[in-house]
């Protein structure tokens, strides 16, 4: 007969191996070494103090033989049910959360210390008890957000992932209220959004998701954004974007992309808005290449600074130089340019047209 403390380590060892013991496991074992049955309550006791998880081996999986606990007020089947339907390719997730059993009362509290420890059974089951959580919280966030479910699922479970490594243990919040917050940062700051062709940085995220909430709130198409921002304007512009522009920034970020085919006003606007930025862009290069005087006598002479062109007696009596003066100036800067222009291979023409 093998005492008690070789049959806890022999326990302890397929413990940190596996994550969980059922309760089959450690009677069998204690057959096998020829334990006093009688001390499988002290033998559990000191495994627990320990920190072993005990439980069943299917405890992941609902089934008959499961005390079911679920104190969820929401119907997940209704939901579960919507979602299949709307999106037939998540049915096969749909069919395996709805085989998870639910979490039981505050089963979390024996299952974070051990997660955050490494224990890979306690991490899989506070994952996947909480999933359907996740699918719900993703669900709303793409319906609001224009946002793929699929995508938005993944973020979400990435989300609870790193819920479950940063939770203080030590604090007042549980982590039932402590994760979907985690959960909901992490897609807001990950998730793309439909039909949008741009990539948004957190922090522009951040002044993205409230306008689109208005969008939402004044049940306003994709086309409307203007009439729906016409009744919050001011209320975004105080509280999200410092300025109108800022805020027109956003607006035009999620206007829906045009096709090529398509033929609309708005083709020619953003044509001549591209076309405008290139020529500003090739100036702005050319004008490196000269000198600060130089500069300056073009821009005065071509209206650059004023919408004016000036003469060159003009000019000159601004530089308090002569006319001849400034011609030259004029013509090496413009021999200078030139010389860029070859050298760039740049077409003016095509910007010009």
């Amino acid at each position: 007969m093998h005492d008690i403390q070789t049959v806890e380590k022999k326990l302890f060892a397929q413990y940190q191996v596996k994550g969980i013991l059922s309760e089959d496991e450690i009677i069998n074992i204690c057959i096998e070494e020829d334990l006093d049955l009688t001390e499988i309550d002290r033998l559990c006791g000191r495994l627990i103090s320990k920190g072993v998880i005990i439980g069943s081996k299917e405890f992941n999986k609902v089934s008959s033989s499961n005390n079911i606990i679920d104190k969820s007020q929401i119907d997940y089947g209704i939901l579960q049910e919507k979602i299949a339907t709307e999106y037939p390719s998540m049915k096969t997730l749909i069919e395996y959360t709805s085989q998870i059993l639910p979490p039981q009362t505050k089963e979390w509290r024996s299952l974070i210390v051990p997660a955050q420890q490494g224990n890979i059974y306690a991490r899989e089951r506070i994952v996947l008890m909480y999933l359907r959580t996740v699918l719900k919280q993703a669900y709303n966030f793409a319906k609001l957000y224009s946002c793929d479910l699929e995508e938005v699922f993944q973020w979400g479970v990435i989300g609870l992932i790193t819920a479950i490594d940063k939770y203080d243990v030590s604090s007042p919040e549980t982590f039932v209220s402590y994760f979907p917050l985690r959960v909901r940062q992490t897609m807001q700051r990950e998730a793309s959004f439909n039909n949008v062709l741009f990539y948004f940085p957190a922090h522009f995220k951040e002044k993205v998701f409230p306008v689109m909430e208005c969008i939402q709130a004044y049940d306003c198409g994709e086309n409307d954004i203007v009439t729906a921002m016409n009744y919050v304007q001011d209320e975004l512009r105080c509280n999200i974007v410092s300025n109108e522009e800022e805020l027109k920034k956003i607006l035009l970020c999620l206007s829906p992309p045009i096709e090529l085919k398509e033929e609309t006003a708005e083709i020619d606007v953003w044509e001549e808005y591209i076309r405008v930025q290139c020529c500003s862009t090739v100036i702005n290069k050319l004008f490196a290449q000269l000198k600060e005087r130089e500069l300056d006598i073009i821009m005065t002479r071509y209206g650059f600074i004023d919408g004016e062109e000036k003469t060159l007696e003009e000019v000159g009596a601004k530089f308090r130089v002569t006319r001849e003066r400034i011609r030259q100036i004029e013509l090496k800067a413009i021999k200078k340019m030139q010389v860029y222009i070859q050298n760039n291979h740049i077409n003016l023409e095509d910007l010009l047209l």
